[in-house]
């Protein structure tokens, strides 16, 4: 999510049809608070998941969706844009959109724009809302969004408390904060905790903290330390990110900067083996693969060899542009195959169990590797 745009702003431009009105009716009022609550990151096209472009080891193409009141923006993955709209039942109305004019040419990133603009330009728009997303239809197709959480599968660890580094003296290990959609969890200095969290205005509201019983830590500095993040934390710090790499939470009383927890070192120079399948049983020889630090990931799926190309971004892990050679083997084998490569393809994030030992979550998957060897 490092980098939108491959070139600079050159123009704005307007597509779509209608001049819809910006106010909303009563009778969309409700509708409106439901799209506005959230925001939204683009999941499928037209029922098959977005593809993203990977250059560099980053992933390039997210396309998010906000709505204000009367007002809707968001990106294709290239180009920016907005327009006003008014919602009736499930139909979903909106003015010309004003788009910029970033030039790609990449194909994943033309065609992604191509479908969404052309979605979201389209008239006699539907969208409905659910526990899942939200749904957009037109006559020229649907989009299916994800609620975003912006910090959803990242990981902070605390590097500075106020203007003093941390040195690590009388520490086990600095406190850690790990997000997930809507909860947070990690350690605090001498407490590991869990908690719901979600962004307001006003920074980050962190509630129902739920403490671990202490470990066997006695020193001042750890137990000082903690308290000092719990006070923080426990009433709504503002948010800051100066930089990618950087979280700094702020009271009246004290500033937390958190840096982001590197995982990439511990998948590279390392073969690692699937060692479990949620939806499916290994036979046979069991599927590995390898990541390189140019981006690049190769391995085995049980009958043939593949390469593609993925980004991490914390705990964000995205799988592009799989080949793999065309051997044949028993049915069983071939289908456990197919659907590896194809949960590789859907990946969305990882969770490291330790240094040895990974899982891949898709929407509807798990895939638990091993480092070979170990």
């Amino acid at each position: 999510m490092k980098k939108l745009f491959l070139a600079a702003f050159i123009a704005i431009v307007f597509v779509g049809c209608g001049t819809t009105s910006p106010q909303i009716s009563d009778e969309g009022s409700n509708a409106a608070q439901k799209l506005s609550s959230n925001a939204w990151l683009l999941d499928k096209i037209n029922g098959k998941k977005m593809r993203l472009a990977i250059m560099g080891n980053e992933a390039i193409g997210v396309a998010i969706l906000n709505f204000t009141d009367d007002m809707l923006s968001g990106n294709t993955g290239t180009n920016q844009f907005k327009a006003s709209y008014t919602t009736q039942g499930d139909t979903l109305s909106t003015s010309q959109f004003a788009v910029t004019r970033v030039m790609t040419y990449h194909k994943i990133l033309s065609d992604n724009e191509r479908d969404i603009l052309g979605i979201l330009g389209a008239e006699g728009k539907t969208y409905t809302i659910d526990d899942k997303g939200l749904k957009i239809r037109s006559s020229n197709g649907t989009l299916f969004y994800k609620r975003y959480y912006a910090l959803a599968h990242t990981s902070w660890t605390l590097a500075r408390t106020g203007n003093k580094q941390l040195n690590g003296k009388g520490l086990i290990r600095p406190p850690l904060l790990e997000f997930k959609n809507d909860k947070v969890s990690g350690f605090l200095g001498v407490s590991t905790f869990d908690a719901n969290y979600r962004l307001t205005q006003n920074g980050l509201k962190i509630s129902n903290i739920r403490k671990s019983p202490e470990l066997e830590i006695d020193t001042k500095e750890a137990k000082s330390l903690e308290s000092d993040v719990v006070s923080v934390i426990s009433g709504t710090p503002a948010l800051q990110t100066p930089m990618p790499s950087m979280l700094v939470l702020g009271s009246s009383n004290n500033n937390l900067t958190f840096h982001r927890a590197a995982f990439g070192d511990v998948l590279h120079g390392a073969k690692w083996e699937l060692v479990s399948f949620k939806n499916a049983t290994i036979g046979g020889k069991k599927p590995n693969r390898e990541f390189n630090k140019d981006g690049t990931i190769y391995g085995n799926g049980g009958v043939n060899t593949f390469n593609g190309q993925y980004a991490l971004e914390d705990r964000k892990l995205y799988i592009t542009s799989i080949i793999s050679t065309l051997m044949a083997g028993t049915i069983r084998i071939m289908e456990v195959e197919s659907k590896y490569f194809k949960a590789l393809e859907n990946a969305e994030y990882i969770e490291f169990k330790d240094y040895n030992t990974f899982t891949i979550f898709t929407e509807d998957e798990e895939l638990t590797f091993r480092r070979l060897g170990q």
